[in-house]
């Protein structure tokens, strides 16, 4: 009988006893993240981002200054984010978007 393994997806380890994506440890340093200065509503929208796998990490070996590759909430485009910054048109505008969040949620786990 052939079984699959749930990774997850901040850190690559097998996941157990979880249905989400994310092991215990980095969900846990994920909710810890500084992100008080944010909507609750983009803080929500941005954890549906990393459950459902639409940010990827684009070099796995970068700790210090990570870039995130992100999809659109309606799949249609991809954009490129970094906790300080991003490529969406909310991002170009110099507001917060939630790909933000998401990646300052992802940098510090």
């Amino acid at each position: 009988m052939l079984t699959t393994k749930l990774k997850c997806v901040v850190c690559g380890h097998v996941v157990k006893d979880s249905d989400l994506p994310i092991g215990r440890v980095c969900l846990r340093r994920i909710k810890q993240a500084d992100v008080t200065d944010v909507k609750p509503f983009q803080v929500q929208k941005a954890l549906d981002l990393i459950i459902d796998q639409g940010i990827a990490r684009l070099d796995p070996n970068r700790f210090r200054n990570p870039v995130f590759r992100v999809t659109s909430s309606d799949g249609s485009r991809i954009y490129t984010v970094a906790p300080i910054a991003c490529s969406c048109p909310a991002g170009q505008a110099g507001r917060v978007c939630y790909h933000r969040v998401a990646a300052r949620m992802m940098a510090s786990a």
